[in-house]
């Protein structure tokens, strides 16, 4: 700065460089009169708070500082303030310390990163656009260059994880509010592509986001000749094919802070989570059966572990509610360190496995262990509904009564309607137990059901389904009346013929880069993550239905086509194994896994 006169300031550029425009959003400034002690001191702390999380999840503008503190720098030596833009949830809060962020193509000056390389110590700059506040956060930089991390970002050329070592947030010290955002042109189309796609998949308000036992990882079967209907129902898109060079998506599933409202112990080792939304707006809506994708940061793991819960309530509430027993190191932290008031990240609720309201027949639906959870909200989702007569037939196994979540609950519905009638079977029952003796089978169907035609929704282990599957299409049950969620690796095999997206080849050679591993696949390997597996490749998977994205992995050559496809996004040359196989005619797929 070479002078100051008045109101004017005189500077003289020793250095300059362009930013690209490529990132910014625009947004219009209105001064107002400020109002209240505008010389009252910062909020101060150590960590990020639910409205400070709140803030950032919604953020698509920051600004990051970062210094050259070399002695040999020259003219170079010194700090400077660098933009960074994207979509809402672009900022992954981790965890109240931690900040994950993608670098885009454009950064390749390498400016910012450069000085981050060199000394990590870095400041970040939130605005509320809203409100007037600043939100300042001291962190430490870690640079990820490559990897899974990279991956889970749509675009990303690395990202960089700051851990935070204090934060201040200045109250309505700006001057100003802003116009609504005027999105960079890349996002804006964006954002229209997932609000199409949303709305025509899940008949929701597109909030940028927020089952599936909770034990296990889950996956949505409905009938390949008939899939379940989503609300709001599209034509089904065109099957694709992903390669290396294909662009498949727009973005990556987005994040959104919810709330722990309220924690209910439901039974044995078997609590209930109620979620409300940080930030006052509304929760996407979501079909009975669909499930919540949560982020849990764990102590001692690199990165935060992905889960997937059903939600087991009807829609239309104020709260998502899961259920989750104590199995599994993400249910076991739930169970044990979860508290009502604390924050969790999640994507909108997404899922296959939903109820045939259109459907005229009398339904029954058969679960066992935690597989209760879509039941229960399938069930009070049937009886809102207008069609009086049609009755429902509630089923569930355990391992005694204590070990039965909901019981007190459906007895009341029970109690005063008469649609519904409830069966209980205990495998090892107590004395005084009321519940029949032994485990759900075909043979204890029949002697509940009376001669009917009937509509058969299955949720529980997969040995459970499958035997039920299985005897059920003995008996001449159609196929597309039977649907069912399904635990674990392990799936029911439909034995109605399914078609392909695509013919099949016979054998294509995969190629698992970083195992090393090689092998040749057949059709009846089945998914690419199935076939993965089988040759004891390691591959992070919760929903197994194309619905969370966890399993995504970057196709370096070769292509894959889909059956259906994936609910979740796929980035640019990405798979979602889960429901990928390799494509008809494919040179040699090779994998990044």
């Amino acid at each position: 700065m070479r002078a100051v006169d008045g109101d004017a300031l005189t500077i003289a550029v020793e250095q300059s460089f362009g930013n690209c425009a490529k990132y910014i959003q625009g947004r219009k400034p209105t001064f107002i009169a400020r109002e209240g002690d505008t010389s009252a001191g910062p909020d101060v702390s150590d960590a990020l708070n639910d409205a400070d999380r709140a803030l950032l999840a919604q953020a698509d503008t920051f600004f990051v500082a970062s210094a050259n503190t070399s002695a040999d720098a020259g003219a170079a030596r010194g700090a400077d303030v660098s933009h960074r833009g994207g979509m809402p949830g672009f900022v992954r809060v981790d965890d109240a310390r931690t900040l994950t962020t993608p670098d885009f193509s454009g950064n390749r000056f390498f400016n910012t990163l450069g000085n981050l390389q060199h000394d990590p110590r870095a400041g970040l700059l939130f605005v509320d656009f809203d409100n007037g506040d600043l939100l300042y956060v001291a962190a430490r930089a870690e640079i990820v260059w490559d990897g899974p991390l990279v991956a889970s970002f749509d675009g990303a050329q690395r990202v960089v994880r700051f851990h935070v070592r204090e934060v201040r947030r200045m109250r309505a010290v700006l001057p100003f509010r802003w116009s609504a955002v005027e999105r960079a042109p890349q996002f804006a189309a964006m954002a229209a592509g997932v609000g199409a796609n949303a709305v025509a998949s899940a008949g929701a308000v597109v909030v940028p986001s927020a089952s599936a036992s909770a034990s296990a990882s889950a996956s949505a079967s409905a009938p390949a000749p008939a899939p379940a209907p989503a609300p709001a129902p599209a034509p089904a898109p065109a099957p694709e094919s992903t390669s290396a060079s294909t662009t498949a998506s727009i973005s990556a599933p987005a994040w959104r802070p919810l709330r722990i409202a309220k924690i209910v112990d439901e039974a044995r080792a078997i609590r209930s989570f109620h979620f409300e939304p940080v930030d006052g707006g509304t929760l996407p809506a979501y079909e009975a059966g669909q499930h919540l994708t949560l982020r849990v940061a764990l102590p001692g793991s690199d990165s935060p572990a992905i889960r997937s819960y059903t939600l087991s309530d009807a829609p239309g509430g104020a709260h998502y509610r899961i259920t989750v027993k104590r199995e599994g190191r993400v249910s076991a932290w739930l169970h044990d360190h979860a508290q009502a008031g604390m924050t969790l990240d999640a994507q909108m609720p997404r899922g296959r496995f939903s109820f045939d309201l259109a459907s005229p027949r009398p339904a029954v639906l058969v679960s066992a262990g935690i597989g209760i959870t879509p039941m229960i909200a399938m069930l009070r989702r049937a009886l809102a509904d207008d069609q009086a007569s049609r009755r429902l037939v509630f089923v569930h196994g355990a391992r005694e009564s204590d070990d039965r979540p909901f019981t007190e609950e459906l007895a009341r519905v029970a109690a005063t309607d008469e649609r519904l009638s409830l069966h209980w079977f205990d495998s090892h029952p107590h004395e005084g137990s009321t519940a029949h003796a032994g485990r759900i089978d075909i043979a204890q169907l029949k002697r509940i059901l009376s001669f009917d035609d009937y509509d058969f929704y299955l949720c529980g282990p997969s040995a459970f389904m499958r035997d039920l599957y299985d005897g059920l299409r003995a008996l001449n049950v159609p196929d597309e009346r039977i649907r069912f969620e399904a635990f674990g690796p392990s799936s029911v095999v439909r034995s109605a013929t399914r078609t392909s997206a695509t013919p099949e080849v016979a054998s294509v050679p995969v190629v698992f880069r970083r195992t090393g591993r090689e092998a040749a696949w057949v059709p009846a390997d089945g998914t690419l993550l199935e076939f993965a597996e089988g040759q004891r490749v390691d591959v992070p998977s919760e929903c197994r239905s194309g619905s969370c994205g966890t399993c995504a992995t970057r196709v370096l050559s070769g292509a894959v086509d889909y059956e259906q496809a994936p609910d979740a996004p796929v980035e640019s040359g990405c798979a979602l194994l889960c429901v990928a196989r390799p494509a008809q005619g494919s040179e040699p797929l090779v994998l990044d896994r």
